[in-house]
């Protein structure tokens, strides 16, 4: 492994930020890093600890997002959980809705990560009911 390719480092860091590469992040792990994103935002001096968590953040909520883009792409008579408003939203405004409704429900972090993503978005995006213009 060449150590100075920034990639390969990349991915080494990734692969140590949590306890297990293949242990399931929790609610409470996922809050301490949307905190440390929610620090950057507001100007807050990192430690080189808090820009991984940043950076890994970042990386799995852009993912989780972009997996169920790609579903809702490939299913469009299924209904979502959520749904973004047409102009889109940035990686921080969900890392900030995803923050805020644990700040709102602190039990939330009792979930895994994915089913805290998950609720937050539903609680901040909810889909709009289509009226039945049929009649």
């Amino acid at each position: 492994m060449n150590v100075r390719n920034p990639l390969y480092a990349f991915a080494f860091f990734l692969t140590i930020l949590s306890s297990s590469a293949f242990s399931e992040m929790t609610g409470l792990e996922l809050y301490k890093q949307c905190q440390a994103v929610i620090d950057q935002l507001s100007g807050k001096e990192l430690t080189s600890e808090q820009g991984f968590q940043v950076i890994f953040i970042t990386g799995y909520v852009a993912g989780f997002v972009d997996f169920h883009s790609i579903q809702q792409m490939n299913c469009t008579d299924c209904k979502w959980d959520y749904c973004f408003p047409s102009n889109g939203v940035s990686n921080d405004e969900i890392i900030k809705a995803i923050y805020s409704y644990i700040e709102e429900k602190p039990k939330a972090v009792e979930l895994s990560a994915r089913m805290l993503i998950l609720a937050a978005l539903m609680n901040k995006y909810p889909c709009k009911k289509k009226s039945d213009n049929s009649k």
